[in-house]
């Protein structure tokens, strides 16, 4: 694949000294690019938070998150700094091709994302690095609003049932009960 490999070859004539030639030989050089590129992808990331989607949550690596084999610039992967890539990439013969690819666990927290780079140089010599996201809740939930307790008029009843009779909105229960907002 590429330009590779160069096949070079050198022609040596020898001349006497009316001009006449007396010889010639052929010297064949080839000249083959096998080092593939050396990539290291971006520090492993960690996302501190709760997002309805795992796409808003990447803005802050510098890429959309994406499960297909998707193109990207050699500027783009080597740009530092916050919302940026931040990987390095080399290669002597030139990189001609630059992709990654999202993979996500199929757990609900953490999500662990892992991101594959892809790096193909002009011979096709290729080399892959993966860069772990791991997206986290980690705040813990806090409970602002609670009814006031109920102390000064108690509620009328010979039982726990009477909770329910008083107030529609909070049964009686003996077991843990799940409230969302």
């Amino acid at each position: 694949t590429g330009p590779c490999p160069i096949i070079i070859e050198r022609t040596y004539e020898i001349y006497d000294g009316c001009g006449s030639m007396r010889d010639s030989d052929i010297q064949i050089i080839h000249v083959e690019d096998k080092t593939a590129p050396n990539i290291t992808a971006p520090a492993a990331k960690t996302i501190s938070d709760c997002k309805a989607s795992i796409a808003e949550v990447l803005d802050e690596t510098g890429l959309a998150f994406t499960t297909t084999s998707t193109t990207i610039t050699v500027a783009t992967f080597t740009a530092s700094g916050t919302g940026n890539v931040g990987g390095t990439l080399t290669d002597a013969c030139g990189i001609t091709s630059l992709t990654y690819q999202d993979a996500a666990s199929t757990t609900s927290c953490p999500t662990i994302i892992t991101r594959t780079f892809t790096a193909t140089d002009a011979c096709g010599n290729e080399s892959e690095d993966e860069q772990t996201i791991t997206i986290d809740d980690t705040t813990v939930p806090i409970i602002t609003t609670v009814p006031a307790d109920i102390t000064t008029t108690p509620i009328e009843g010979c039982d726990e049932n009477a909770i329910t009779a008083a107030n529609a909105d909070y049964d009686f229960s003996t077991s843990e009960v799940d409230i969302t907002s």
